[in-house]
């Protein structure tokens, strides 16, 4: 057709463009015209000397307007691109709305030992070092599975599991264990699979929040690249964590009868102080 032919090609009364093939026949003519155009108009001071410049940067923008105009349907690689986007936008606030949970539930409980400075631990924290997940469609419901991260301390998940239930503490009255208003977090399954979008290390962490093996396997310089600061003891009171395991067992609004009394005889001492990063056992 036109590429043959040349016949019936763009000009300015038929300026439009092939969004399909930016470096087409059709639209190196549409480029030509322009510079053309934009040359004659004599209002830029170019003169035919800019005649090739003009081309190569209206042939570029071409590409730009195509990704800005061009449906997902019509480009298998830029519907990709804009669904990794959407995935990645998606765990972020995932991850923002643990970070935000989990403060929530340490707010709730300030007046009690060791909380106040679990709030400022936790509010230091960037939102890569919490645990990320992945969506998998599963019989007609989304199941978010756990994700792990190699550089990451294992035993930090035992810290923000005791903050997760804590704020699942505060989402039911006391007496009558009804659940209030609002969405409860996605229920979670631990899997042993890496996260493969927080692949390197965060920086600057207690250097206990980071894999002893992980620690082991750095040289030199990048240990010193990865500016850990000394480490942090985290404490957690008798009496919150017999809170928080009460409800270690629910997982949505309807598990009212999954909340254990305060006195089942399966909830620890009262006495003793629990160290999360001390205990490589889950709680």
């Amino acid at each position: 057709m036109f590429a043959e032919s040349k016949a019936g090609g763009p000009s300015l009364e038929r300026f439009v463009f092939d969004i399909k093939s930016p470096r087409s026949q059709w639209n190196k003519r549409l480029a030509s015209v322009f510079a053309e155009d934009f040359i004659a108009c004599g209002e830029y001071n170019c003169g035919p000397e800019d005649y090739d410049d003009i081309v190569k940067t209206f042939l570029t923008h071409l590409i730009a307007v195509r990704l800005r105009l061009l449906e997902p349907e019509d480009d298998d690689e830029l519907a990709q691109e804009k669904r990794d986007e959407e995935k990645r936008r998606a765990r972020n606030g995932r991850r923002r709305n643990l970070k935000h949970w989990r403060q929530k539930g340490c707010a709730a409980y300030a007046r009690y030992p060791f909380m106040k400075e679990c709030m400022k631990i936790l509010k230091s924290l960037p939102l890569s070092v919490h645990s990320g997940d992945e969506s998998a469609h599963d019989g007609g419901h989304n199941q978010y599975t756990i994700t792990t991260m190699a550089w990451r301390n294992p035993a930090l998940r035992n810290f923000f599991k005791v903050l997760d239930w804590l704020y699942l503490s505060t989402r039911f009255e006391d007496t009558s264990h009804r659940a209030g208003r609002g969405a409860f977090p996605r229920r979670r399954v631990m899997v042993n699979r890496m996260d493969t979008y927080v692949l390197n290390a965060v920086k600057g962490l207690p250097i206990n929040f980071y894999n002893p093996p992980y620690i082991a396997s750095l040289d030199p310089v990048s240990l010193r690249e990865l500016s850990a600061k000394p480490p942090v003891e985290i404490a957690i009171s008798p009496e919150i964590f017999r809170i928080a395991l009460r409800y270690r067992r629910v997982t949505s609004r309807r598990d009212t009868l999954k909340i254990l009394a305060a006195d089942d005889p399966t909830l620890p001492d009262s006495t003793v102080t629990y160290y999360p990063l001390h205990d490589s056992t889950q709680p």
